[in-house]
């Protein structure tokens, strides 16, 4: 029987298991943390143990592609995703989402984020994951505290 995509989903699960155990989901190809098995003959229905093996997603992602397969980002703006982030100096996470704004090309161009949409940042001057880390309590207490409307007076000590 065919289960997502393999024949006898349970005995590819069961090999994937043994070869992650005896791996010590390190990737076999970069030594990397990894939990993805690759079928070698690139046959969904062989679970060997000697047709497995086990590699991190970044090399997943080359035995599928090719080494030189470029990403959408790099295709689009020149530069993998981390080399964004460095240059427009954020997180992959911000850029993604300037990204799917459309507006990450005009702050490659221009060099200018635009303003911070967050409502702490605008009224306290930094983000909620800064003021939480300033003041060394949690976000959950860093809100609760603006919705006491307690968090000026703390910020301000």
């Amino acid at each position: 029987m065919k289960e997502n995509g393999y024949v006898n989903h349970y005995k590819m699960k069961k090999a994937r298991l043994e070869k992650l155990k005896q791996t010590l989901c390190k990737c076999e190809v970069c030594g990397e943390q990894a939990n993805t098995i690759h079928h070698i003959d690139e046959s969904n229905d062989n679970h060997e143990a000697d047709n497995l093996i086990v590699l991190c997603h970044k090399c997943h992602r080359v035995y599928h592609s090719g080494p030189n397969d470029m990403s959408k980002h790099t295709k689009l703006y020149g530069m993998t995703l981390l080399q964004i982030a460095e240059e427009i100096k954020c997180s992959e996470s911000t850029v993604l989402g300037y990204h799917k704004r459309g507006i990450l090309k005009e702050i490659l161009n221009t060099g200018k984020r635009p303003k911070s949409r967050s409502k702490f940042r605008k009224l306290y001057g930094y983000s909620l994951n800064e003021i939480s880390g300033k003041l060394g309590i949690s976000i959950a207490k860093v809100s609760e505290l603006h919705e006491l409307g307690k968090l000026k007076n703390l910020f301000d000590s």
